[in-house]
């Protein structure tokens, strides 16, 4: 019976591994998200997610091409080198994350 049930699990683990494609757009909706966030009132946070909006097609074919994605079949993983934004002045890490069951999680 557990075997029967771990399979089932696996299965579904399985089905719902997100690919890169929906990675991005997880990326794309957190920007906008955080964007919304930082902002102080309505007006700037219109003006925040519209900005975000533009560049939104733009950050997630670059995302698309630069993300390392390492698929265990069931699970997956991905890992943005943020080294670019460090070479700005920016402090930021690098971006891990693991996606499961259609979600992602960082690592």
């Amino acid at each position: 019976m557990r075997y029967l049930i771990i399979t089932i699990v696996l299965i579904i683990m399985g089905f719902s591994n997100p690919n890169t494609s929906e990675f991005s757009s997880f990326i794309v909706s957190h920007i906008k998200n955080e964007m919304l966030k930082d902002s102080e009132t309505k007006e700037t946070s219109n003006l925040s997610t519209g900005i975000a909006s533009l560049f939104a097609k733009s950050i997630a074919i670059e995302i698309g091409k630069s993300v390392d994605r390492t698929n265990f079949i069931f699970v997956s993983t991905y890992f943005i080198d943020m080294s670019i934004f460090r070479d700005f002045g920016a402090e930021t890490k690098d971006i891990r994350m693991l996606g499961i069951f259609g979600t992602f999680i960082p690592i």
